[in-house]
């Protein structure tokens, strides 16, 4: 029986007013216990909406790589030190993380609404940047830009810009403001008060509301990037943006669909490319970047020129397909399934899924490697290619690198998910946890934690027999309730308190201990920045001003990192 994980997703709902996480409809189903992290899986009733990935969108699978590819190669050395890196959590307006002074970049899409109706469900007309073009008759545009139950932000005058003529409403923080051609207000905005919305109440169609950026107080306007966000991340010296490139439930297919730099929000097509390379060029840190299966052959191709151009070449690109192909919970693990069977790569379902994972994995780095040589014959030294894996089964590995070999391709890394802990938030477990005192936790954590490290070693002779590397694309702590255990008040109480003790950093270390000393690579913490609740603990930070001493997870991160040289 084929049995599904599920970790950080599982249910999960970083904002509870928007319903079930994403909008998906997803049912558990009880599928067994594999090792250490073989959970409930949860399968989603969306399906993708055909197999190729050309603008036609034609039920065909891809065909075969063409292209002559080489052995292991000798990739540019990191720039920098440290070993250790993270994923960047979502970019929303309830996030944790502010990374830029423009926070209307993490804004939520537009809402229509009328009178008190929140939202009365006519469709707006947008620009391709995501402008509201026109109102119909008694309609306004909002758009949350700092919100939730819990929002926090620092108080002050927010500088709100734009171009156009029509009017403004800043809801519930008060004011409003017109006018014609540029407007320009400043905001006392204060969390006390709650979040920040934005409406549109009046828009000129001939010369409409457009380009709005609301800058927090003190802000230069020609500056990017917020200095407490780069400070936090100063330590690590690889940034994986799977998260800010929505892959899990992206849509984007054609090249003109790519996300750019003008476009008034990064929360609803992703964040551009140009701006992922100026934040790894500003912290000189490596680049990973996740590409979507539903994207065409020319989006990869346009995306990998931006990253070959915009990219410092010195710095490393690791490229991924997807997130978790294996991973019922997301879409790209049914497209990937019927591709798989389409292709004929394999009688069982699964496999098939598997080996298309592979197949088109070996495609996307074809494309990279052919642009970023196209002017320089060296410049693909600058990608590593990656092959995402699941942690608890080697078997998987194995058949998605035996089809790596069969069509004449190679990568450089197999990449997973080392969680520790994730099986004390089952159902199963839910009656033991409630009984435990945290002592007794942190003692089961030890434990959880060398067995990870133990689950690594056929991993390790898998890519050994491959003579491919393993690193780990995230991982970390697993406290996170599955099903019913999300809503167990005991057992949410019992894990925020052990993400917070000081026990914590000793665990983490001894876990990074443990992954080096079985041969692992490049290890990459999810995530950064993030609030804990029942839906995960998953912030190495909770808030970007958390102190270091208030922080185990971070303080473990940052000592390993700067206690030990890269290993790699």
């Amino acid at each position: 029986m084929m049995i599904a994980q599920t970790h950080r997703y599982a249910g999960s709902n970083p904002h509870p007013e928007n319903g079930l996480r994403r909008g998906r409809s997803c049912s558990a189903l009880a599928v067994g216990v594999v090792g250490l992290l073989g959970f409930v899986g949860v399968g989603c009733a969306k399906e993708p909406d055909a197999l190729d990935f050309g603008a036609a969108r034609a039920a065909k699978p891809p065909p075969p790589p063409t292209a002559v590819f080489e052995g292991p190669r000798a990739a540019i050395p990191p720039v920098h030190a440290s070993g250790i890196g993270t994923n960047l959590g979502e970019l929303r307006d309830w996030g944790a993380d502010r990374p830029f002074l423009d926070v209307f970049k993490q804004s939520r899409t537009w809402i229509s609404t009328s009178g008190d109706t929140w939202d009365d469900g006519r469709p707006l007309e947008l620009d391709a940047r995501g402008n509201v073009k026109r109102l119909g008759l008694g309609q306004a545009a909002r758009s949350l830009v700092l919100w939730g139950d819990d929002v926090d932000f620092p108080a002050g005058g927010y500088r709100v810009t734009w171009q156009g003529t029509g009017e403004l409403d800043f809801w519930p923080q008060g004011g409003s403001a017109s006018s014609t051609k540029t407007g320009s207000f400043t905001l006392a905005a204060d969390p006390a008060r709650g979040g920040l919305a934005v409406t549109i109440t009046k828009t000129d169609p001939n010369d409409p509301i457009r380009d709005i950026r609301v800058l927090v107080p003190g802000a230069d306007p020609a500056e990017r990037w917020n200095g407490s966000f780069l400070k936090r991340l100063e330590g690590y010296g690889t940034l994986r943006f799977m998260d800010w490139m929505n892959t899990n439930d992206g849509t984007l297919v054609a090249a003109g669909d790519r996300p750019v730099e003008a476009d008034v929000r990064y929360t609803t097509k992703g964040v551009p490319v140009e701006v992922i390379a100026d934040l790894c060029n500003r912290l000189r840190t490596a680049c990973w970047v996740n590409v979507g299966h539903t994207w065409s052959d020319g989006l990869v191709e346009a995306t990998a020129a931006v990253l070959r151009d915009r990219l410092d070449p010195t710095l490393r690109l690791y490229v991924e397909h997807g997130n978790e192909v294996w991973n019922g919970i997301f879409p790209v693990a049914e497209f990937a399934k019927k591709a798989g069977i389409a292709a004929e790569l394999a009688r069982d379902p699964f496999e098939a899924q598997l080996r298309f994972h592979a197949r088109r994995t070996a495609q996307v780095q074809a494309f990279f490697d052919r642009v970023f040589s196209a002017s320089n014959p060296a410049g693909k030294a600058r990608v590593v290619r990656v092959l995402g894996g699941w942690a608890v089964n080697a078997w998987s590995t194995g058949v998605m690198l035996d089809q790596l070999k069969k069509d004449g391709a190679v990568v450089d890394v197999v990449a997973i998910a080392p969680y520790f802990g994730g099986d004390l938030g089952e159902p199963a477990q839910q009656a033991a946890v409630r009984a435990m005192q945290l002592p007794a936790l942190m003692r089961r954590l030890e434990q959880s934690v060398d067995e990870a490290t133990a689950t690594l070693k056929e991993q390790k002779a898998v890519c050994d027999k491959h003579k491919v590397g393993l690193v780990a694309y995230e991982g970390g702590q697993h406290l996170a309730g599955i099903g019913p255990v999300a809503q167990d008040a005991v057992v949410n109480k019992l894990f925020d308190a052990a993400n917070a003790d000081p026990a914590m950093k000793v665990l983490y270390l001894r876990y990074l201990k443990g992954w080096t000393n079985a041969g692992g690579g490049l290890f990459v913490h999810y995530n950064s920045t993030q609030r804990d609740s029942r839906f995960g603990r998953w912030g190495a930070l909770t808030s970007m001003t958390q102190p270091r001493d208030k922080a185990p997870k971070f303080d473990a991160l940052s000592t390993f990192a700067e206690s030990t040289p890269r290993w790699y």
